[in-house]
């Protein structure tokens, strides 16, 4: 009897449209964190953190394993080291058997600024001040005030 209903579940479970999936995830990564040391990428997915590699070629990719196809909020984080850099969320369908491109411009990333001089940890860190101290900042750039309205109504 065991036997039978153990063989009923595991037919029940192959023709399941729920069906868990490895995911492939690729995407080119911003020209502007690409000469960041200790870049690093993670993403949420059903939150669950997932570590993405970052590769030579300027692309940063993964598989994760088990998750269900269809409709997910996805939210990334970009750190340089532990400094988190940007973050940003969105829905991206995933495709079954396909690789899943994370597209997130510049305007679906919000820029953190830890020590809340108006220029991100991003800017100061390309512009080697410190993050983390609110006297250090880049002179001769242009804040964040400035900058998003302007990039935005570009877009």
């Amino acid at each position: 009897m065991h036997k039978y209903l153990i063989l009923f579940l595991l037919i029940l479970g192959c023709f399941s449209e729920n069906k868990k999936e490895a995911e492939n995830f690729a995407f080119k990564i911003p020209k502007y964190f690409l000469k960041l040391q200790d870049l690093n990428i993670r993403i949420e997915i059903d939150q669950v953190e997932y570590t993405l590699s970052v590769n030579p070629d300027g692309t940063a990719s993964g598989l994760i394993e088990d998750l269900f196809p269809g409709e997910k909020n996805i939210k990334i984080l970009y750190f340089s080291g532990t400094l988190l850099l940007a973050e940003g969320s969105k829905k991206i369908l995933l495709k079954p058997g396909k690789e899943n491109n994370l597209d997130f411009q510049y305007v679906d990333l919000n820029f953190e600024d830890s020590d809340k001089d108006n220029f991100s940890n991003l800017l100061e860190l390309r512009n080697t001040t410190d993050p983390n101290d609110k006297t250090s900042f880049p002179t001769g750039q242009a804040s964040m005030d400035i900058i998003r309205p302007v990039v935005e109504k570009l877009l």
